[in-house]
């Protein structure tokens, strides 16, 4: 039996859903496990299926984060969990967090999420 390997997205890109850049002004708001304190995050990009964030400290892979995606009016917000994939650092300073949410955004979500 042949088999064949897996097909690759695109560009190297293994996201299931393309990922798109957020709009101006959203943010990101993290809280790890049950703690109180919300930590800010910035958002480098967003798919129906996760997101990237900026975050002045790492966070460890398969952590399980609350993320809350907000707008800078705060007219909107969605909040869902998600899991750590990769952590990079960034080359700004700080490290990129890769995301995968527990359940996809949808179409209206994303509509006011994504540029």
């Amino acid at each position: 039996m042949v088999r064949t390997p897996p097909i690759e997205p695109p560009s190297g890109q293994r996201r299931g859903s393309p990922r798109g850049w957020p709009l101006a002004g959203i943010f990101g708001q993290v809280r790890l496990g049950e703690g109180p304190e919300a930590i800010r995050a910035g958002i480098v990009d967003v798919s129906e299926n996760g997101v990237g964030l900026t975050m002045s400290r790492p966070v460890a892979p398969e952590t399980a984060l609350e993320v809350t995606l907000v707008n800078a009016p705060g007219l909107f917000a969605c909040k869902r969990m998600a899991f750590v994939r990769y952590v990079r650092s960034a080359a700004a300073g700080g490290f990129h967090i890769g995301c995968e949410f527990d359940t996809p955004l949808g179409h209206g979500e994303l509509t006011y999420l994504q540029a």
